[in-house]
Protein backbone atom coordinates (compact mmCIF):
# COMPACT_ATOMS: atom_id res chain seq x y z
CA UNK A 1 0.00 0.00 0.00
CA UNK A 2 0.92 3.61 -0.59
CA UNK A 3 0.11 6.97 0.13
CA UNK A 4 1.25 8.70 -2.76
CA UNK A 5 -2.00 9.08 -4.56
CA UNK A 6 -1.82 11.24 -6.92
CA UNK A 7 -3.32 12.63 -10.43
CA UNK A 8 -0.63 10.97 -12.22
CA UNK A 9 -1.65 7.69 -10.38
CA UNK A 10 -5.05 7.99 -11.33
CA UNK A 11 -4.61 8.08 -14.88
CA UNK A 12 -3.75 4.28 -15.31
CA UNK A 13 -7.14 3.29 -13.86
CA UNK A 14 -9.18 6.07 -16.20
CA UNK A 15 -9.57 4.17 -19.00
CA UNK A 16 -13.02 4.14 -19.57
CA UNK A 17 -12.81 1.32 -21.98
CA UNK A 18 -11.18 -0.93 -18.67
CA UNK A 19 -14.05 -2.43 -17.56
CA UNK A 20 -17.43 -3.78 -18.13
CA UNK A 21 -20.55 -0.84 -17.04
CA UNK A 22 -23.87 -2.71 -16.62
CA UNK A 23 -26.42 -0.01 -16.92
CA UNK A 24 -27.87 2.60 -19.26
CA UNK A 25 -25.32 5.71 -18.08
CA UNK A 26 -23.46 7.71 -20.91
CA UNK A 27 -19.84 5.94 -20.38
CA UNK A 28 -17.71 9.05 -18.59
CA UNK A 29 -15.00 10.64 -20.69
CA UNK A 30 -10.98 9.98 -19.58
CA UNK A 31 -11.03 14.19 -18.61
CA UNK A 32 -14.07 13.27 -16.81
CA UNK A 33 -12.80 10.32 -14.82
CA UNK A 34 -9.75 12.37 -14.12
CA UNK A 35 -11.45 15.35 -12.79
CA UNK A 36 -13.36 12.96 -10.58
CA UNK A 37 -9.98 11.88 -9.43
CA UNK A 38 -8.87 14.70 -8.26
CA UNK A 39 -11.86 16.10 -6.77
CA UNK A 40 -11.56 12.85 -4.42
CA UNK A 41 -8.21 13.67 -3.49
CA UNK A 42 -8.95 17.26 -2.33
CA UNK A 43 -11.99 16.06 -0.02
CA UNK A 44 -11.03 15.34 3.56
CA UNK A 45 -13.95 13.08 3.77
CA UNK A 46 -12.93 10.52 1.33
CA UNK A 47 -10.35 7.99 1.80
CA UNK A 48 -8.46 6.87 -1.12
CA UNK A 49 -5.52 3.97 -1.35
CA UNK A 50 -3.28 3.15 -4.06
CA UNK A 51 -1.51 -0.29 -4.06
CA UNK A 52 1.91 -0.47 -5.47
CA UNK A 53 4.47 -3.19 -6.56
CA UNK A 54 8.29 -2.26 -6.79
CA UNK A 55 6.77 1.88 -7.00
CA UNK A 56 4.55 1.29 -9.68
CA UNK A 57 0.97 1.83 -9.15
CA UNK A 58 -1.22 -1.75 -9.72
CA UNK A 59 -4.34 -0.46 -7.77
CA UNK A 60 -6.85 2.07 -6.42
CA UNK A 61 -9.96 2.23 -4.30
CA UNK A 62 -12.20 5.06 -3.25
CA UNK A 63 -14.43 5.33 -0.46
CA UNK A 64 -16.34 8.27 0.27
CA UNK A 65 -19.73 9.50 2.61
CA UNK A 66 -23.34 7.56 0.94
CA UNK A 67 -24.60 11.25 0.36
CA UNK A 68 -22.47 11.61 -2.52
CA UNK A 69 -24.06 8.62 -4.44
CA UNK A 70 -26.95 9.89 -6.29
CA UNK A 71 -28.16 6.23 -6.62
CA UNK A 72 -28.65 5.58 -2.81
CA UNK A 73 -31.51 8.06 -1.77
CA UNK A 74 -34.61 7.40 0.61
CA UNK A 75 -34.76 3.70 1.82
CA UNK A 76 -31.58 2.68 -0.49
CA UNK A 77 -29.40 4.98 1.73
CA UNK A 78 -28.54 3.26 5.03
CA UNK A 79 -27.47 5.06 8.24
CA UNK A 80 -23.99 5.46 8.88
CA UNK A 81 -23.12 4.16 5.72
CA UNK A 82 -20.40 4.87 2.69
CA UNK A 83 -19.83 3.96 -0.48
CA UNK A 84 -17.09 1.91 -2.26
CA UNK A 85 -16.85 4.80 -5.03
CA UNK A 86 -14.05 3.32 -6.95
CA UNK A 87 -11.89 -0.12 -7.13
CA UNK A 88 -9.55 -1.37 -10.17
CA UNK A 89 -6.31 -3.55 -10.34
CA UNK A 90 -4.32 -3.54 -13.20
CA UNK A 91 -5.55 -7.23 -14.96
CA UNK A 92 -1.92 -8.41 -14.72
CA UNK A 93 -1.90 -8.13 -11.30
CA UNK A 94 -5.47 -9.65 -10.17
CA UNK A 95 -5.02 -12.09 -7.80
CA UNK A 96 -2.11 -11.12 -5.99
CA UNK A 97 -3.74 -9.98 -3.24
CA UNK A 98 -3.79 -6.33 -4.14
CA UNK A 99 -7.42 -6.45 -4.54
CA UNK A 100 -7.93 -7.56 -0.93
CA UNK A 101 -5.16 -5.24 0.54
CA UNK A 102 -7.37 -2.33 -0.60
CA UNK A 103 -10.42 -3.89 0.33
CA UNK A 104 -9.16 -4.05 3.99
CA UNK A 105 -7.91 -0.73 3.90
CA UNK A 106 -10.81 0.55 2.63
CA UNK A 107 -13.07 -1.40 5.19
CA UNK A 108 -10.74 -0.17 7.53
CA UNK A 109 -10.69 3.36 6.95
CA UNK A 110 -14.78 3.33 6.95
CA UNK A 111 -14.39 1.27 10.61
CA UNK A 112 -12.41 4.17 12.23
CA UNK A 113 -14.86 6.87 10.83
CA UNK A 114 -18.06 5.49 12.88
CA UNK A 115 -20.21 3.74 9.25
CA UNK A 116 -21.66 0.45 9.79
CA UNK A 117 -22.41 -0.14 6.26
CA UNK A 118 -20.65 -0.04 3.04
CA UNK A 119 -22.72 0.12 -0.33
CA UNK A 120 -21.79 0.41 -4.15
CA UNK A 121 -23.37 0.57 -7.36
CA UNK A 122 -22.67 -2.27 -9.50
CA UNK A 123 -24.01 -0.81 -12.29
CA UNK A 124 -20.44 1.50 -12.34
CA UNK A 125 -17.30 -0.27 -13.34
CA UNK A 126 -16.95 -2.98 -10.75
CA UNK A 127 -14.91 -5.61 -12.71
Amino acid sequence: MSSKVTPSNFGMFASPERSPVFGAAPKPTEAELLDDYREELEAEDEGVFLAEREGEAIGLLAMAPVERSSMHAGLARPDRACILAFAATLPEVRGSGAGLALTEAGLTWARQRGYATVVTDWRERAM
